[in-house]
């Protein structure tokens, strides 16, 4: 980050799928940009800080159910949507290696 914000502490969560079983409780508050077609949609968040991610950032289920924002997948490729602004972006689907088994599956019912 260029202008790194202040690193805050936060409530303490385990996370299990993103580095394997890992504690966190640092987050920092940015401003993310949503460059669509029609202008940009801007979203402030707390990002917690997970040391050694090999993504540099994840949006989860969660955070697209609280902003209400789709994924829109097509046959002609994946967009997200911003239903409050009705506003759409186009993106790329795709699924970390570490977290494939040898079939290619991600998890397992």
């Amino acid at each position: 980050m260029q202008n790194p914000s202040k690193i805050r502490q936060g409530q303490r969560i385990n996370l299990v799928q993103v580095n394997w079983d890992t504690l966190i409780s640092r987050y920092v508050e940015v401003d993310l940009y949503f460059h669509t077609s029609d202008g940009p949609v801007r979203i402030n968040v707390k990002a917690y800080v997970v040391k050694g991610m090999s993504s540099p950032f994840i949006l989860g289920n969660n955070f697209a159910d609280q902003y209400w924002i789709s994924v829109i997948q097509q046959e002609r490729g994946c967009n997200l949507e911003f239903r409050d602004s009705g506003r759409r972006m186009v993106v790329e689907n795709s699924i970390s290696p570490l977290f494939i088994d040898k079939d290619g599956h991600t998890f397992k019912v």
